[in-house]
């Protein structure tokens, strides 16, 4: 079974997003960073939401976490509507969900030592200074530092690695009912990656994590994901099981997302590199779809009707109007 559909038959729900919007700017200057984006989370689950750099993925978590408060939309967690809240029951909302962020010594004290930096959301929670000891040594356990040896070290000693442990240990504090990774590990050297990586599906088995993974790395969000949504251009063209995206896309941007990237463990230069072939964007329709005019399939609908995100399966739906179907891109005549 899969891990979307065990999640739905329990009901359980951690968060979800219902027609999110963020708009910058006022008048004929507005700008959509986001634009109608909808999606649930599962407990227990990772949801990888990916897409290029520029697409509205941080965005999108600053909006879920209430960093920056939507211009519209909804955003539940635990069905309790986050955007409605204010004062002393935002901020323990908020408690609920943490965050790991992409620089891991810019977002830590450098002259703290570990254990400060890892108490210092138990600290804000008034709790005494023996108990947060004891929490913090066991959260450093948990991440793979020794706290003999690290507890007492200064941030600033700490490799890459080390120091996004310490941001782990960090969120992990408060038992967040989410955790939000922001490119949590596009700083770090591959072999790092992979480390932290394989940490954070430790934790997710070891405590049940409920993880929304934003990254632009599609072979990172392989690795993490349950699901995965697809994002461009501020809207989600695409969701579906882990292996349903990487195996058989059904929207021409993933295809082409997923054949400008390198197969994992495979050296740059090589062969195996899949370049994009899209035509050239004259910048965006004013209306139909975004992509159409870097899409290799589009036809005359895709540039005056806006396509809906539609199932294809149970579990897999995309916003195209003629979806690949295959493993790859496919080409289909511009007078469809």
């Amino acid at each position: 079974m899969s891990a979307r559909a065990g999640h739905q038959e329990l009901g359980e729900v951690v968060l979800q997003v219902k027609d999110l919007r963020q708009l910058y700017g006022r008048g004929k200057r507005a700008f959509h960073a986001v634009d109608g984006v909808s999606f649930t989370v599962f407990r227990g689950e990772t949801l990888g939401l990916v897409g290029e750099s520029g697409c509205g993925k941080s965005t999108t978590a600053r909006a879920v976490l209430g960093i920056r408060p939507p211009t519209a939309g909804s955003v539940a967690l635990s069905g309790v509507e986050l955007t409605t809240l204010r004062g002393r029951a935002l901020r323990e909302a908020r408690s609920s969900m943490q965050l790991v962020f992409q620089d891991p010594y810019n977002s830590v004290n450098p002259r703290w030592t570990v254990r400060q930096v890892v108490a210092e959301p138990l600290r804000l929670a008034r709790w005494t200074s023996s108990k947060a000891r004891t929490r913090v040594d066991e959260l450093l356990d948990l991440v793979g530092l020794d706290p003999a040896r690290f507890g007492d070290r200064s941030a600033r000693q700490l490799s890459g690695g080390q120091a996004q442990r310490v941001g782990i240990a960090r969120a992990l504090t408060t038992d967040p009912e989410l955790l939000v990774c922001d490119e949590a590990v596009s700083a770090l050297d591959v072999s790092v990656q992979a480390q932290i990586l394989n940490l954070l599906d430790h934790l997710k088995r070891e405590l049940s994590l409920t993880t929304l993974f934003i990254s632009h790395d599609l072979g990172v969000v392989r690795h993490v994901s349950d699901r995965v949504a697809v994002m461009y251009k501020g809207r989600i063209v695409e969701t579906g099981e882990s292996d349903q995206i990487f195996q058989n896309p059904q929207h021409h941007y993933t295809s082409l997302l997923l054949h400008s990237v390198l197969e994992v463990g495979v050296e740059p230069g090589s062969a195996t590199r899949r370049p994009i072939e899209v035509q050239a964007s004259q910048g965006d329709p004013a209306a139909g779809c975004l992509f159409a005019p870097r899409c290799p399939g589009a036809g005359d609908i895709c540039r005056t009707t806006e396509p809906e995100l539609t199932p294809i399966s149970l579990s897999h739906a995309a916003a195209c109007h003629f979806p690949t179907g295959v493993a790859g891109p496919t080409r289909r005549s511009t007078s469809q």
